[in-house]
C-alpha cells in the first residue's frame, strides 16, 4: 500500500518520496470514500510537514485530520492529531498553544485507555512548566530578576554589616 510505502520512507527520512506516496494513497482513499485512510495520510503528512519545520503546512494538515477523524468517531486518531499539533507549537516556541493542544489531547487519552500516551502528554507538559518556572528566575536578558537581586543585596548586607557608614568612611 502507498501508505505503508510513504510510512517507511519518512522512517528513513526521505520526506520528499515519502509526501509523493501519501498523497497518491490520499487521492486514492478519497476516491475510494474511505476516510480513516484518507486521515490516516494526512496525520502521517502532517508528521512529515513538522520534521522539516513546515509548521503553517502541517497545523493546517493536522487540522484537517483531525477534522476527519472527529468526523468518523476516531477518538483515538483524533488524540494523536492533538497531540502532534501540540508538539508542533512548542517546536515554535509557542508554549501556551502547545500546551493547550498537550492537555486536550492527554484528557481524551485518558478518556479512551490510552495510559501510556496520556502519561507521554503530561510528561512533556510538565517539562514546559518546569521550565517556564526556571525562565521565571532570571529576566529575558538573563541577568536575575528584581527579586532575585533584592534578596542578594539583603543577604550581602547581612554578610558584610549592611550598609553602615562607618564601612563606608573607614570609622
Amino acid at each position: 500500500c502507498l501508505r505503508t510505502l510513504g510510512q517507511i520512507l519518512r522512517a528513513e527520512q526521505k520526506y520528499d518520496e515519502a509526501s509523493d506516496a501519501l498523497k497518491e494513497a490520499l487521492a486514492e482513499f478519497l476516491k475510494l470514500g474511505s476516510r480513516l485512510g484518507a486521515a490516516q495520510c494526512l496525520q502521517i503528512l502532517g508528521e512529515i510537514l513538522i520534521a522539516q519545520k513546515i509548521f503553517s503546512d502541517a497545523s493546517a494538515t493536522l487540522t484537517e485530520a483531525l477534522d476527519q477523524y472527529r468526523d468518523i468517531g476516531d477518538r483515538y486518531g483524533e488524540s494523536q492529531c492533538l497531540e502532534l499539533l501540540g508538539e508542533s507549537f512548542l517546536a515554535q516556541g509557542q508554549r501556551t498553544e502547545g500546551v493547550t493542544w498537550l492537555v486536550q489531547a492527554r484528557d481524551l487519552f485518558l478518556e479512551i485507555g490510552s495510559d501510556g500516551q496520556a502519561a507521554r502528554c503530561s510528561e512533556t507538559i510538565e517539562g514546559v512548566v518546569e521550565s517556564e518556572a526556571e525562565n521565571l528566575g532570571s529576566g529575558e536578558d538573563g541577568l536575575p530578576s528584581s527579586a532575585e537581586q533584592s534578596e542578594t543585596e539583603h543577604e550581602d548586607a547581612a554578610v558584610g554589616g549592611g550598609n553602615d557608614d562607618s564601612d563606608i568612611y573607614g570609622k
